[in-house]
């Protein structure tokens, strides 16, 4: 997770910089990638992407 010394942080699941959203794991994810993993139904391609990226980020934080 990088820190810009401004408050933004890149994101974990969209590699931009950012300010708010949450941090999992010691790692940040935006605002804008956490409400849209919330409105993404379980069968949308899309999720596939969110569940492999948070699925890693366990595998690092307990490899």
């Amino acid at each position: 997770m990088l820190d810009n010394g401004m408050g933004n942080r890149i994101c974990y699941m969209c590699n931009e910089e950012k300010s708010g959203g949450i941090e999992v794991l010691g790692n940040y994810i935006c605002r804008r990638c956490e409400e849209e993993m919330i409105r993404q139904d379980l069968d949308e391609l899309k999720m596939e992407y969110y569940k492999n990226n948070i699925k890693s980020l366990w595998k690092n934080r307990f490899s």
